[in-house]
């Protein structure tokens, strides 16, 4: 940006049209120069989402920048780590039940994860996904709740009890 300002002198005369023209060569410079480097920086960006990279700089930026409590930002991350981690158990659970598949499930993330390859990674982006991990980490803890089973076809066992009861 600094050197878009240095070759426009008139800098704080120019519209945003024109700006964006000065800026758009060194972008394009800068983008061409660095094309080897694109798988890294799609791995970046997902790793960024997903809070496995860069994660003090986005506790910073959070922080600083967005105004948000340290305390908050950082149990958010405990959070999504504690969610993040039974979300994967849950898949893994309902892969191996193979009572349904879990391609609908995955899908959502994995649009996400393209999306944020391709453009840029911030937390919220990751929203639309989140639902998903929700239900996956439901999955995992359902499964490790002890309870007694009944026998299959057993529905009985399930009944809502009356008022005469």
């Amino acid at each position: 940006m600094d050197q878009a300002i240095a070759q426009a002198p008139d800098w704080d005369r120019l519209d945003q049209s024109q700006r964006d023209q000065v800026v758009r060569r060194d972008v394009s410079t800068y983008i061409g120069d660095h094309r080897a480097r694109l798988p890294v920086v799609m791995a970046a960006r997902m790793g960024r989402l997903l809070k496995l990279y860069g994660v003090g700089q986005e506790i910073d930026y959070d922080d600083h920048l967005h105004g948000q409590e340290r305390g908050l930002v950082l149990a958010g991350l405990a959070s999504w780590y504690v969610v993040a981690g039974l979300a994967v158990a849950g898949a893994v659970i309902l892969r191996r039940r193979r009572q349904a598949p879990i391609f609908p499930l995955l899908a959502l993330p994995a649009i996400v994860l393209a999306t944020v390859a391709v453009t840029f990674a911030q937390t919220r982006y990751r929203a639309p996904a989140e639902p998903v991990v929700v239900v996956l980490a439901a999955v995992a803890i359902d499964a490790a709740l002890p309870r007694h089973r009944t026998a299959p076809g057993d529905e009985a066992a399930y009944a809502r009890p009356t008022r005469s009861e």
